[in-house]
C-alpha cells in the first residue's frame, strides 16, 4: 500500500492510501470551494510571508553591530514586520502598492 500527499491546515503531509483523510476515499473527490479556498489562501499567505522574510533578511546588515539605522530604513523594517496585521483586509491578496515603499 503506497502513500500520497495530502494537505491538511495549510500544511502537506503524507498519509497512507487507506486513510479516511484520503480524498479518493470519499464519494465525491473534488474539494469544496471552501477547501479550495482556504488552500489557495495558505499557499499564497505562504508565499507572501517568504517575501517579507526576505526582504527583511536583505537589510539585516543595516541593523546589526554598531551601525547606525537611519529612521527611513527603521520604519521600512518596522512596516514590513507588521505585515500581515496592517492589511489585514487584504492579506494575503496583497498588490504591489500594499508593500511598504524601500528608501533610496
Amino acid at each position: 500500500m503506497g502513500t500520497i500527499d495530502y494537505i491538511e491546515d495549510g500544511v502537506i503531509i503524507q498519509i497512507d492510501e487507506s486513510d479516511g483523510r484520503n480524498p479518493a476515499n470519499t464519494k465525491n473527490n473534488e474539494p469544496t470551494d471552501a477547501e479550495s479556498l482556504a488552500i489557495k489562501t495558505a499557499g499564497l499567505a505562504e508565499i507572501l510571508r517568504r517575501k517579507r522574510d526576505r526582504l527583511l533578511a536583505d537589510t539585516d546588515w543595516m541593523a546589526t553591530g554598531d551601525r547606525s539605522i537611519s529612521d527611513e530604513w527603521r520604519t521600512y523594517r518596522q512596516a514590513l514586520r507588521d505585515l500581515p496585521e496592517t492589511t489585514k483586509d487584504k492579506w494575503p491578496y496583497l498588490e504591489d502598492s500594499d508593500w511598504p515603499t524601500k528608501p533610496s
